[in-house]
């Protein structure tokens, strides 16, 4: 199973961006520098969106489906991974009716031993699941009908998969200890998927790195581009459908942690953050038409959203981010995939707005936005939002 590291982050900034070439590496770097930041508890994200829309999914009582750890859109569908804690895979249509479950388990033809992340092949409209401890792809329907594996290069275990198109994927490996110190290894690798080639590799595992750890949304399809944003560093990488690094966005005001300063312990490496009092790491990273997003963390305190408002030129550093048409908080982690960005409330987050007096405003509110949530044994609303 995947090692996350979530932690706490705080941001200040205003963004304002200039590029110049990387005399090494020969890619763009656009630098962003911190500056003024406008602090606020909630950041009400709906102003910046066109379009928002509330899926009261039909989650039948005996599906094993409890949290989304990823959510893919396509051909009129939504794919939900729950890898944690149901360990499948959830097809719903865009009314909210499921269709089809693919589960996690066994060795058999058409089964998956364990699953490590998936993808949505819009070219030939199919799901391509990463499993076999990241070794192996299997390839669905969008109505859960096994089609075929396919097996990945050998001596290569890979955590995290994203499609480009035309017949190109991006995957990222998380290192052992012992991996990160041979020579050469490179954390994104692009194939070509009928040939199963490797058209180039990217990103040497940083010197003096000792840890499995990466963000909870590292590799994302974003706006038509592959995007990696690990969980320690400063940099944020953007890939071309060609196999290419198109451009790295520096991050300038963040500590340039991408090997944890050689710390032996995490608790050594978070005791001299906080003696350094830097701000470091950029987590769920998300670039939409009006917004941007990070998770940030400060000398290991709460947990921040920094949001980049496009519109007004401003950085906002809020507790957390909040949709006023159900008021509900965002928490702690979007879904993004393309020009998508989503979020799903499961029943355990409506728990305490059900059980307990006093929330009765809120459900309310969120039975204008989503009518009949009353009424369904299992509560699940697939919030997306689009411009």
């Amino acid at each position: 199973m995947k090692k996350y590291i979530i932690l706490s982050w705080i941001l200040v900034l205003q963004l304002s961006c200039s590029s110049q070439n990387d005399q090494n590496e020969g890619e763009i770097i656009e630098v962003r520098n911190f500056g003024k930041f406008i602090e606020t508890d909630q950041f009400d994200i709906l102003p910046f969106f066109d379009k928002s829309t509330y899926i009261l999914l039909d989650v039948p009582e005996e599906l094993e489906l409890y949290q989304a750890d990823k959510i893919l859109a396509g051909d009129g569908l939504y794919f939900i991974m729950d890898a944690e804690l149901g360990n499948g895979i959830f097809i719903f249509e865009e009314t909210g009716n499921f269709v089809a479950e693919i589960p996690i388990g066994g060795n058999g033809p058409g089964e998956i031993p364990d699953l490590e992340d998936l993808t949505y092949n819009f070219d030939t409209k199919t799901l391509l699941v990463l499993g076999a401890y990241g070794r192996k792809l299997f390839e669905f329907s969008t109505i859960g009908e096994f089609i075929r594996d396919i097996s990945l290069p050998e001596n290569r275990f890979f955590n995290y998969i994203a499609y480009a198109g035309n017949d190109l994927i991006y995957l990222h490996t998380l290192p052992s200890p012992s991996y990160a110190q041979m020579k050469d290894e490179r954390m994104v690798t692009a194939l070509q998927l009928s040939s199963m080639e490797i058209i180039a590799e990217h990103l040497p595992v940083p010197v003096g790195l000792k840890y499995n750890i990466t963000g909870e949304k590292p590799l994302t399809f974003q706006t038509g581009k592959v995007v990696f944003a690990r969980a320690f560093g400063n940099r944020i990488h953007i890939f071309q459908k060609k196999g290419n690094l198109e451009k790295e966005i520096l991050l300038q005001a963040l500590a340039p942690t991408n090997n944890l300063y050689e710390k032996e312990t995490l608790n050594q490496f978070m005791d001299l953050l906080a003696d350094k009092n830097e701000l470091a790491f950029a987590d769920n990273y998300l670039e939409t038409e009006n917004l941007d997003f990070l998770l940030l963390v400060k000398s290991g305190s709460l947990t921040r959203w920094g949001v980049w408002d496009k519109k007004n030129g401003k950085f906002n550093l809020a507790n957390t981010l909040f949709d006023s048409n159900i008021n509900m908080p965002l928490l702690p982690h979007l879904e993004i995939d393309d020009r998508k960005v989503m979020k799903l409330f499961n029943d355990e987050f409506f728990e305490i707005y059900l059980n307990e007096v006093g929330h009765e405003d809120y459900l309310r509110k969120i039975e204008e936005m989503v009518p009949g949530f009353r009424d369904k044994t299992r509560k699940f609303i697939l919030c997306i939002y689009e411009n």
